[in-house]
């Protein structure tokens, strides 16, 4: 099991920064006089995003004009974190805006990773029609060929189902005017093995890379430990900050959508997601900011053979069902390149009814500021795995 590392309290930690910066069909160019940086990476279906602060006069010419920047028709950025003898890309991606601030010196940068083109893409019905009785890897491999100057060597684990065996009707219904990573992921979450069972896979972007298959298993711990003490003074604590909640209603990060087909009454989908019965004023409660945080994670069932009215009542059932065991967690701590995402978090001591619980990694935030000097770290985490999704 993995130990963190022994806290600084003023979060500073020996840690460089190399962000390059290329524009179409240009050479790789280091970006200088770097403010900040925040990389968000999330777990899966999921962009992970960044935006990068840095002085505009520091860069070569001509790129210290503001001319130069505004005139771009695309920009890509790497940034890549060094810790001692460790070293991570963190994030490969596109800019999707660039401000330009001449007062202030600085210029942002801010985008997606490569999943931003995914999602930026559609298709039609029409052009779907040539994977009627296609795998689903056959589909996203299909769907995957025009941005082969982008990805590079995907790792897409081969499937042996017809899709259209398992959504009948529903085939061109479903992709019709949909993004490319809508349908990737929606093919993620409904697979079925060559059995003819659910087996759902997962669909995330690393780098250069997209990845559609099992979930991955969890590469280890990350431990996290508070012990709240007897008397007064600092609890034992590797943690800087920590939050958690329970919400004792409905969990408003999950959704669940039940669909199928029943000859009587066509297609149906029904979608129920966690909604509060109790009103808030202000600001809203705690853990309706905190659950917010962290974003909707999708249920997907499929069943035929129901009426719409069945199918509504089933997705409410299971929303509730799902709701009522899950807790999140939010941590903040000083930045830790050893931290895997794909780690399960660990929390031992007083803060929940049972001394130790693991918790699934749903996004990492990464900061890294020069004025004043820190890198740090924030978790978002869930006691359920962020890759579950379901079918029927």
């Amino acid at each position: 099991m993995k130990q963190l590392n022994t806290i600084h309290r003023n979060g500073v930690f020996p840690v460089s920064a190399e962000i390059l910066y290329w524009e179409s069909e240009g050479n790789p160019h280091a970006l200088r006089g770097l403010f900040a940086l925040e990389v968000v990476n999330n777990s899966f279906y999921e962009a992970d995003t960044f935006e990068v602060r840095a002085a505009l006069s520091a860069q070569k010419p001509p790129h210290q004009k503001s001319s130069w920047w505004l005139s771009q028709p695309e920009i890509m950025v790497n940034v890549t974190l060094t810790q001692g003898p460790l070293s991570r890309l963190l994030i490969l991606g596109r800019v999707d805006d660039v401000v330009v601030d001449p007062v202030s010196d600085e210029i942002v940068l801010s985008g997606r990773d490569l999943t931003g083109l995914l999602i930026d893409s559609r298709t039609s019905g029409q052009a779907m029609q040539q994977y009627q009785n296609a795998t689903a890897s056959q589909i996203v491999t299909g769907l995957m060929s025009p941005f082969s100057p982008w990805f590079k060597a995907n790792a897409i684990t081969g499937t042996s189902q017809q899709v259209g065996s398992y959504f009948a009707g529903n085939f061109l219904y479903l992709f019709r005017n949909r993004s490319y990573w809508d349908i990737i992921t929606w093919l993620a979450q409904t697979n079925v093995s060559a059995k003819g069972t659910p087996d759902p896979f997962v669909a995330y972007v690393s780098g250069a890379q997209l990845f559609f298959g099992p979930a991955p298993a969890p590469t280890g711990y990350y431990l996290l430990e508070w012990q709240t003490p007897a008397k007064g003074g600092y609890p034992h604590s590797n943690i800087e900050h920590i939050t958690l909640a329970h919400n004792l209603t409905l969990a408003k990060d999950i959704a669940v959508t039940v669909m199928g087909y029943n000859p009587m009454v066509g297609r149906y989908q029904a979608t129920a997601s966690g909604k509060h019965n109790q009103g808030h004023t202000g600001g809203g409660s705690f853990s309706q900011s905190l659950y917010s945080s962290v974003g909707y994670q999708h249920f997907v069932y499929i069943a035929n053979g129901l009426t719409k009215l069945q199918a509504q009542q089933m997705a409410q059932s299971k929303t509730k069902e799902l709701s009522r065991h899950e807790y999140i967690l939010r941590a903040t701590q000083p930045g830790d390149l050893t931290l895997d995402p794909m780690q399960l978090v660990r929390l031992q001591g007083d803060l929940l009814p049972s001394y130790e619980m693991d918790f699934w990694v749903n996004a990492v935030t990464w900061r890294l500021s020069t004025h004043p000097q820190r890198f740090e770290m924030e978790l978002w985490c869930k006691n359920h795995p962020t890759g579950s999704q379901v079918v029927l």
